[in-house]
């Protein structure tokens, strides 16, 4: 093989994604610190000391304690239990062939997916002193687009070196616009 032949071999276009490159999938949950089985022994736990509350409210013949406290239970058990409900969401971001496709989901249903050009995006990150990276933000054209809402500020900061890879990996090249202070609110 004459030396020609070798560097016409080995010639790839400078704009075209290398062969290699791998898509990104990332899945985005919020932080749950109850499992389903500690929400269940807490409800247990919280109705029995309720019962047993409203019994010596009710020997000592102080009814209203005892309705207040049955309704303060209550009060509490849904409240649990709604707040657990909302935290049943996950964002999907993918990286793959020119795309970053962001996929929205509220108990195991697809309700969002935005899909962004790779070539032309513009990431705006804001980051305070004291806390670190506090927001991420996809901006193509005149569409912004928040990701990471549910990671702490050292998670968001992981992603965000792990989305940059994933990027030069597919051969596109954000402009990265770092700003001070807690963010503003994308649109």
């Amino acid at each position: 093989m004459t030396e020609q032949s070798r560097n016409v071999a080995s010639y790839q276009p400078f704009c075209s994604a290398p062969a290699q490159a791998r898509p990104f999938h990332a899945r985005i949950m919020p932080s749950v610190s109850l499992s389903g089985s500690g929400w269940m022994i807490l409800a247990v736990a919280t109705l029995l000391v309720s019962i047993v509350l409203q019994i010596c409210c009710l020997a000592c013949g102080a009814w209203p304690g005892a309705l207040f406290v049955a309704l303060d239970t209550a009060g509490l058990l849904l409240a649990v239990h709604f707040h657990r409900r909302a935290q049943e969401r996950h964002e999907d971001v993918l990286v793959d062939e020119g795309l970053v496709r962001v996929r929205s989901f509220r108990h195991g249903r697809m309700v969002d997916e935005i899909v962004l050009v790779q070539f032309g995006l513009a990431i705006e990150c804001w980051e305070d002193d004291e806390f670190g990276l506090m927001q991420i933000v996809l901006v193509e054209r005149h569409r912004q687009l928040e990701i990471a809402r549910d990671l702490s500020p050292d998670e968001r900061s992981e992603f965000l070196t792990a989305l940059l890879e994933a990027l030069s990996q597919q051969g596109a090249r954000p402009r990265i616009d770092r700003q001070k202070g807690f963010g503003r609110r994308a649109t």
